[in-house]
Formats: structure tokens, sequence, C-alpha cells
């Protein structure tokens, strides 16, 4: 139960976060949003990590809510209980092969921006049928991360 109960501030405190700025004040709306959006971003990271290291066996697409051929990460005993569902994007998920994953989630200008101001590795703009990929990986693992988010 006292993990639980971790897990709760950490989410309370991540959202305290996204709401102050670096001088703790508030910022503007855009820039609330965008953070608020990474936030979401670093929970779902989370969630599918915790996903992964509990099924090592597992190969496959994990989305939040599941469906379409995707296995739900809401539900599993290794996501926090307090994380309700509609809390992520519908249109986010994770390709997962081999005991790691590659995170597919679309995200708004702003919150791209500030990702990659934050990103201690360079991203880099791969196109793959049709569509630009960000992928934030080294140089020689982009096309490779890209396609899996395609389906290829």
């Amino acid at each position: 139960m006292m993990a639980a109960v971790s897990i709760v501030l950490l989410a309370a405190l991540l959202a305290l976060g996204s709401w102050l700025g670096a001088d703790g004040k508030t910022g503007a709306p855009a820039q609330r949003a965008a953070q608020l959006e990474l936030d979401r971003l670093a929970a779902f990271a989370y969630a599918t990590r915790s996903f992964v290291d509990t099924h090592p066996g597992f190969d496959g697409r994990v989305s939040w809510q599941g469906g379409a051929g995707r296995t739900a990460l809401l539900g599993q005993q290794t996501t926090p209980p307090a994380w309700q569902p509609g809390a992520m994007p519908t249109d986010w998920e994770a390709v997962v092969a081999a005991g790691s994953f590659t995170l597919c989630a679309p995200l708004s200008p702003a919150a791209l921006r500030l990702m990659l101001q934050r990103m201690p590795v360079a991203a880099g703009s791969v196109a793959h049928e049709g569509r630009q990929y960000i992928v934030v990986d080294e140089p020689a693992a982009r096309a490779a991360q890209a396609a899996r988010c395609a389906g290829g």
C-alpha cells in the first residue's frame, strides 16, 4: 500500500511542476500545456517500462486503453491505479520487442520544442512511408525506430 501512496505523490508533484515555471511562478498557458503534455508522456513511458520489465517475453504493441491489436496498460498491476482512463491520448503507443520499447506519440509543436530543448541527445527528422518522424536516438538507429512506429 505504501508504494501506491508514493506513486500518487509523485504524480501530484509532476502535475505541480507543470504549472510552475523554473522561478516557481506560473508560466504562460502554452508553456504549461506543453509541460503537462511532456509530464503525461513521462508517465506513459513509466507505465510502459514497468509493463516491459514484468513481461520479459512480450513482443507487440501497447497503448493506454488497448484495442486494435494493442495490449492495454490501463488495468495492469504495474500501472498505478490512480491513473484514470482517458489520462493518455488514444494515439500514443509503444512498440515492444526483446525487452526494449519505442514510444510512438504524436506531440504538439510546443511540447516537441520543449522536449528537444531538454534532450541530452540530438533528435533527427526521418522520412518513412511519406510521413516525417522526429526520432530521439543515435543517428544510426533513427530509421529503424521510425519504421517500428509505422508498423514496419
